[in-house]
């Protein structure tokens, strides 16, 4: 299926991200200590009217670059909170960060390569307000890893008023071939408290890890599109430029009538085609300054949620042919970026339908009594006939993995030590195809519990496989609460299809004898709104995790650095 991430929001977010994941991994035990990095966006802008939250990430990593490094241990974050007040109210994950006063504190424990992210979740203070902006500083320790000079150290939250497009973050497709036909939904929603006006704008562009490679290719000729753009640089850019005539209202979602076609040529690389949406008359527009009309039928955007009175008379847009001024500019660039990261199949993997590896995930059934320490051990095994190598094909970043959902009212006092605690989850980020959610297609339910992810220490053979243990405590009676496991690998090792790949982790808690049942509370504190519960779940968050960052990320984070160098966005330094 589709992996996606956070849309990168500043060139020195991209570096961190392509650093961080890029690390090289090798024996733990004659490694030196690593530095840590904290990537988060330096800018974010939310709408002044409006009780919705806009979620970002600040995500930890340990890694001296260059170098195979151990974890760090001890890893805390300390966030400032006192530049909002006033200005924006933040909710943060109750089981990481504990608050006092105008300071978080968030206990990471280990934090690797791979990193741990910190969902924050951001929206315009209620009532009078002090300010049009308010800044969010960070500082990160560990026991035995020391700050890299360059971190990001604080991001300013602007309060404003307009629309603010955004689009889903980036997802991945894995085990691709050439000759392969792929698609990219495009799909824009409208954050912001005013609509757009004059219609908005997309461009798409193509990016490569590898640049030898080609190939990758967005095919069809569009009548609301420009190509062979030129830039003020006077650098030709590959990708497009496409107008709409639609205007889209605060709260609305449009997508494209049919999804763009990418084409893998014979000589495609691992890479990633993205997506940029921008108002009419915006930066897009103005930095994209020439480019030769496409020559065939438009690109149409049709309206999905909600749905008020039609623009015209089929519901869709069409092209534009006159330029109209937009009301406003975006509030917030940093979310209008997406697109597909596109990860080619190991050379000599068997095609579907062939000899192959098969991963099943392997879950586990406990029951125990409220208060109670006991073990669960989950997994997976290879039912395949070939191997799945536990890193990816650069010999960087793991590639297989198993993800342990947490049932609610139930936490974690030990684990493996292959096993990492992830936060801020979009469950769009799996290969193979596998999706989540309540249609017949999707392989389990969206996960809402803790997740961790467990990642494989070695190949696994035909027949073989590995586990994990985890020792649980419930803090209240369940019965037979569920969890899932699912076993994925980047290299799409599902020769029977994704449906075995999903597991199920049971817990039964019994109240103590003699108890009267239990119950939970919740916790708060100034400046900043509990998030989570007694049993480890992000409530007011959704869901919980995202797969690691791993190759798939590189090859997106090449193509952020794309588009932010076609695209530089001009300060902006009020409301």
């Amino acid at each position: 299926m589709r992996p996606t991430r956070s849309a990168v929001c500043a060139a020195a977010a991209v570096t961190i991200l392509a650093a961080g994941s890029a690390a090289a991994a090798g024996p733990a035990s004659a490694a030196p200590a690593g530095e840590l990095y904290v990537s988060a966006p330096v800018d974010v802008g939310v709408a002044a009217s409006g009780t919705a939250y806009k979620t970002f990430e600040v995500t930890v990593r340990a890694q001296r670059l260059g170098e195979v490094s151990e974890p760090a241990h001890e890893a805390v974050v300390t966030l400032d909170l006192a530049g909002l007040a006033g200005v924006v109210d933040a909710v943060l994950p109750a089981d990481l960060c504990a608050t006092s006063g105008t300071t978080a504190t968030c206990a990471l424990g280990e934090v690797d390569r791979i990193g741990t992210a910190i969902p924050v979740k951001v929206r315009a203070a209620s009532g009078p307000r002090t300010d049009g902006a308010g800044t969010l500083r960070y500082a990160v320790t560990a026991k035995d890893a020391t700050a890299h000079p360059d971190n990001t150290a604080a991001t300013r939250i602007r309060v404003g008023t307009g629309p603010d497009l955004t689009v889903p973050k980036r997802s991945t497709v894995s085990g691709v071939r050439p000759g392969d036909t792929l698609e990219l939904p495009v799909v824009i929603a409208n954050t912001g408290d005013r609509p757009t006006r004059g219609g908005v704008s997309v461009l798409v562009q193509t990016g490569l890890t590898d640049s030898s490679g080609q190939d990758l290719v967005v095919a069809g000729d569009f009548g609301n599109c420009r190509y062979r753009l030129e830039y003020p640089q006077g650098d030709p850019q590959s990708g497009f430029v496409c107008h709409f005539g639609v205007d889209i209202a605060p709260g609305e979602v449009w997508r494209l009538a049919r999804p763009l076609r990418i084409e893998v040529g014979p000589r495609a690389a691992d890479g990633a085609v993205g997506y940029q949406a921008d108002v009419i008359g915006g930066d897009l527009d103005e930095k994209a300054v020439r480019g030769t009309p496409g020559a065939g039928a438009p690109l149409t955007l049709v309206r999905t949620a909600p749905a008020p009175a039609p623009k015209d008379a089929a519901g869709e847009g069409t092209a534009l042919r006159t330029s109209a001024a937009p009301e406003g500019r975006d509030i917030d660039y940093g979310d209008n970026t997406g697109g597909l990261a596109v990860r080619l199949a190991a050379p000599g993997s068997p095609s579907p339908g062939h000899r192959g590896a098969d991963l099943v995930a392997v879950g586990d059934t406990v029951r125990t009594t409220v208060g109670d320490r006991t073990e669960a051990v989950v997994g997976l095994r290879n039912e395949g006939d070939e191997a799945v190598s536990a890193l990816g094909t650069g010999k960087t970043a793991p590639a297989t993995w198993v993800a342990v959902e947490i049932p609610r009212g139930v936490r974690v006092t030990a684990r493996d030590r292959a096993c990492r605690l992830t936060t801020s989850a979009d469950w769009d980020d799996y290969p193979g195809g596998a999706t989540f959610g309540d249609e017949p297609r999707d392989v389990a339910p969206v996960p809402t519990g803790t997740i961790y992810y467990c990642y494989t220490r070695h190949s696994i053979g035909p027949g073989t496989g590995q586990t994990f243990s985890f020792t649980l405590v419930a803090d209240r009676a369940v019965d037979a609460a569920t969890g899932l496991v699912f076993a994925a690998s980047e290299y799409g090792a599902d020769l029977k299809g994704q449906k075995n790949n999903a597991g199920v982790l049971t817990v039964t808690a019994q109240a103590p004898s003699g108890s009267g049942g239990s119950g939970s509370g919740g916790s708060g504190g100034s400046g900043v709104v509990p998030a989570g519960g007694p049993g480890g779940s992000l409530a007011a968050t959704g869901a919980a995790s995202v797969r690691p960052l791993a190759a798939g990320s590189a090859a997106f984070a090449a193509l952020g650095a794309l588009l932010v160098a076609a695209v530089r966005r001009r300060a902006r330094t009020g409301a």
